[in-house]
């Protein structure tokens, strides 16, 4: 009976030795931003409709997240699903009140029926507004431009927009590690101007381009990081800034075995592994985002998930590539 199994064990775990997680093949937000005390006459959205769709049958589900990362609606979930129906929110909490105008995250999680392997996308956000609110503290502030006219007649006023930019706002990241930045522009209508050009200053020396940038900062500190959003096609002009505390990431692989990869923060704050790497035997995994462990507390990545040739030496990679901790570790 043990030949048997083991027979049946060496034909079933090459099927898995190369799964991939599973992933989203459909991904839609019908609207990023929403007015849910809006009136039917002002035509703006009061609702917005999340549509997904998987690579595979998952267990999924799709919660709203508030700028502090806390759930604050659970939208959907199911144990085994590849194309659920379109699911709408109206801006309200799990108690059915209106939430405080601001920007939550769209969290899509999903583990594969088949494989176990899991997903997890948080790049999509919706800002909740009031019809007449105002544009918030990291707006410019309009400036009406003239044009001349001809006949004697007075000069044209044309005000230019007031331009609305969302970031991830402040945070503490660690130093050696890329952090991703982004910043969504909105004008003073709600309408998202992907037209707009981003450009961020980290206060480090370092200036990138771009909507979606990723930074490392080599040393611990405090940095002033400024986005600086500008469109071309109407002169709009606004700056936002976010505080960026730099500390040491104080982390290291505790253990190594048939059991999986062990890591250990022996930090004084919670330290965020989103798309840091796992690598033995000549093969990587990917730490899922939002993965965070507790200060002082060991997390064990199962062998089953993260589906590593076992080795006796591992280590454990920044989003970059490069390489944070080795196991052994190795001594000065």
């Amino acid at each position: 009976m043990r030949i048997v199994s083991l027979f049946v064990l060496a034909i079933v775990s090459p099927l898995f030795a190369h799964a991939a997680s599973p992933a989203l093949s459909t991904y839609t937000v019908s609207y990023d931003t929403i007015y849910p005390t809006a009136s039917v006459e002002s035509g703006l959205a009061t609702t917005t409709t999340i549509d997904v769709a998987f690579s595979e049958q998952v267990k999924a589900s799709i919660k709203i997240l508030s700028a502090g990362g806390i759930t604050i609606k659970s939208l959907y979930s199911s144990s085994g699903v590849t194309n659920p129906t379109p699911k709408v929110w109206d801006g309200t909490n799990t108690a059915g009140t209106q939430v405080d105008n601001g920007t939550y995250t769209v969290l899509i999680s999903a583990t594969s029926t088949a494989t176990s392997l899991t997903m997890a996308d948080s790049s999509k956000t919706i800002t909740v507004a009031s019809s007449d609110s105002t544009p918030s503290d990291t707006s410019s502030d309009s400036t009406p431009a003239t044009t001349s006219s001809s006949g004697g007649a007075p000069p044209e006023y044309i005000p230019i927009p007031t331009l609305r930019i969302i970031t991830a706002g402040d945070r503490v990241v660690s130093s050696g590690a890329e952090t991703a930045f982004t910043a969504v522009v909105y004008d003073g209508k709600g309408n998202k101007r992907d037209d707009a050009l981003v450009t961020w200053s980290f206060g480090d020396g370092m200036r990138k381009t771009g909507a979606s940038v990723f930074h490392k900062y080599y040393n611990p500190g405090e940095y002033l990081a400024v986005a600086h959003v500008t469109t071309a096609s109407d002169g709009g002009n606004a700056l936002a800034e976010v505080v960026v505390t730099v500390k040491d990431a104080s982390i290291r692989i505790s253990s190594v075995s048939s059991r999986g990869i062990t890591l250990l923060n022996n930090d004084s704050r919670t330290l965020d592994l989103s798309l840091w790497r796992l690598s033995m035997g000549g093969q990587e995994f990917k730490i899922p985002e939002d993965t965070q462990i507790l200060s002082g507390r060991s997390i064990l990545f199962p062998s089953q998930i993260i589906q590593l040739p076992i080795s006796d030496t591992a280590s454990l990679l920044y989003p970059s590539g490069e390489v944070a901790v080795t196991y052994p570790s190795i001594q000065a």
